[in-house]
């Protein structure tokens, strides 16, 4: 299949922006249009488990798009607020162009880290939202005591968080894709990644908790949901997202890896070998995640 446009992950002005205008979904709107329909009932759990409620004030940190804020912001009405925050300037400037102008006077954008909320005020919002957000960070408990930081007396934290570690399947699937006669060149391929984005040591459930506790949230609940099974047969959006898609925004695509890893035959035999897997639901996925939720 033709490739894409875009950079390679980290060559571009910001590769961050630059995975959420394509690398995500390879540029591609069934991709996009699917990967949506996926979130929605997650952006939803996230949001009863806040609970959010009429008039509140909602922080969405590491809002990216600011879909899950802006989905906030319905529930809390007409009186409520929103702050979306990023640490990357280019997204926040991204985020700035998307915020509907029916709402604008009541969503501010800030750019501030994750680990200081710097841009937000000490006890100023009544929610913090975060969604895949604290496996990116070197100190996820200096951005769980920030959150807490910010949070009013009463105040309510919801958040995802994956747990890449489990998606690992068989040594020689790629992506959980079996490539038969080719696995051999997967671990070459494979070497090409950065290690799971978990922080140092990994993320896990119980030292998110713990980071919680250590914050001074008083009521700290956390669920972990896995799930393994087999992948369906795809179609041509599903091929595009597996060779031009990536992973998560410091990931090279499976193509750029394969030209990397592989000479150039063998690069294509490998990439012809996971678009047939992708095509015939070949392997097998596993998926982990925890929701935690925690009140000041």
């Amino acid at each position: 299949m033709a490739e894409p446009g875009g950079t390679a992950a980290g060559d571009g002005p910001d590769p961050w922006l630059d995975w959420l205008l394509l690398g995500r979904d390879a540029g591609d709107p069934a991709v996009r249009s699917r990967s949506d329909a996926f979130l929605r009932p997650l952006f939803e759990r996230l949001l009863d488990q806040a609970p959010v409620r009429a008039g509140d004030t909602v922080l969405e940190v590491g809002a990216g798009e600011g879909a899950l804020g802006l989905l906030a912001l319905e529930r809390a009405g007409p009186a409520g607020r929103l702050v979306l925050s990023d640490f990357s300037a280019a997204v926040v400037a991204h985020l700035r162009e998307r915020v509907p102008p029916a709402v604008a006077d009541r969503v501010s954008v800030v750019q501030s880290p994750v680990e200081t909320l710097a841009g937000v005020a000490e006890g100023s919002v009544d929610v913090v939202l975060c969604r895949s957000v604290l496996v990116y960070s070197a100190a996820p408990a200096a951005a769980l005591a920030s959150m807490a930081r910010v949070l009013r007396p009463g105040g309510r934290l919801s958040l995802f968080e994956p747990l890449w570690r489990f998606h690992e399947t068989a040594a020689g699937d790629f992506a959980g894709r079996d490539l038969g006669a080719l696995a051999g060149d997967v671990p070459a391929v494979k070497a090409v990644f950065p290690a799971p984005p978990a922080g140092p040591g990994g993320l896990t459930a119980g030292a998110l908790v713990a980071a919680a506790e250590a914050a001074g949230f008083a009521r700290v609940r956390a669920l972990v949901e896995a799930e393994s099974g087999p992948l369906p047969p795809g179609d041509d959006a599903q091929v595009r997202q597996a060779l031009h898609g990536r992973p998560n925004p410091r990931a090279p695509t499976a193509t750029e890896a394969a030209r990397t890893a592989l000479p150039p035959e063998r690069a294509d035999a490998f990439l012809r070998a996971l678009e047939d897997a992708v095509r015939t639901g070949r392997g097998r996925t596993r998926s982990a995640g925890v929701y935690l939720t925690a009140g000041t």
